[in-house]
């Protein structure tokens, strides 16, 4: 990993960088700073419109040559399954702790879902 990072006892911030965004952090149990070091290139705030928020990425080149793209939940948890969904409990999808962080189908994650507040301007997405 890349990114610049502060240990704050239990938990640690990761720190991003994004010319549009500005600097930003995610959280991390500190316990997963290893894993999230695994990665060798820069985690990064990529906005995403389906939640209107924030999910930290990495984009990457696979065994079979491909860049691909990681997410940094997905990567803590080491889940490959696509049918596995991870469930940001507490809505915060810049809250990558492990307590904050759980295994769901689809159907359970949707009823977690928060509810859209955005209308047809857009409103709450970042320009």
């Amino acid at each position: 990993m890349k990114n610049e990072y502060e240990i704050r006892g239990d938990t640690t911030a990761i720190f991003l960088n994004s010319p549009k965004y500005g600097r930003m952090e995610t959280l991390i149990a500190t316990s997963d700073l290893p894993r999230a070091q695994e990665y060798e290139g820069t985690w990064y705030a990529g906005w995403s419109r389906d939640v209107a928020s924030f999910y930290v990425k990495g984009a990457y080149i696979n065994d079979r040559g491909v860049r691909t793209t990681a997410q940094l939940h997905r990567w803590l948890l080491n889940e490959d399954d696509s049918k596995v969904q991870i469930d940001h409990v507490l809505h915060d999808t810049l809250d990558n702790c492990r307590w904050a962080l759980q295994r769901v189908t689809s159907a359970e994650n949707q009823q977690n879902a928060r509810t859209r507040c955005d209308n047809k301007t857009r409103a709450g997405i970042p320009a």
